[in-house]
């Protein structure tokens, strides 16, 4: 005689609980990246908010002293914004004769290498580099 089966074997029940709690464990994994992204994401779009900001500073006061880099200094205190704090650095040097995009009388001081660095509380430093020669 044919025997009836009905419901489910001990063994798909173990394999069809084990695949379950591997997709909830994947799942959760997905959801605390994505919760935990937003701040990340917001720090570094305010970051590159204040990295443009300090570019646009830079380049006005270099209109408006006439290239005149003698004493030029571009002092960025630490900012707090949206009870976050970053660390705003600038570096002005003098680059190398023959560096790519200055011009042969860039060892006269007619060229300006300008590091621009935003540290943000838990994401890594954004930087922006310029370029400056004088008109």
């Amino acid at each position: 005689m044919k025997r009836l089966e009905n419901g489910f074997t001990f063994i798909e029940m173990v394999v069809a609980i084990m695949v379950i709690g591997l997709v909830v464990g994947g799942l959760t994994a997905t959801l605390a990246t994505v919760l935990s992204n937003p701040n990340q994401n917001r720090e570094m779009a305010t970051a590159q908010f204040l990295l443009q900001g300090m570019a646009e500073q830079i380049l006005m006061e270099r209109r408006n002293a006439s290239y005149g880099y003698s004493g030029f200094t571009s002092t960025f205190a630490s900012i707090t914004v949206s009870n976050l704090n970053f660390t705003r650095t600038v570096s002005i040097s003098q680059p190398a004769a023959n560096t790519s995009g200055c011009p042969a009388i860039a060892s006269a001081g007619h060229c300006k290498l300008v590091i621009l660095t935003v540290s943000a509380p838990s994401s890594a430093a954004m930087k922006t580099t310029l370029l400056l020669t004088s008109y």
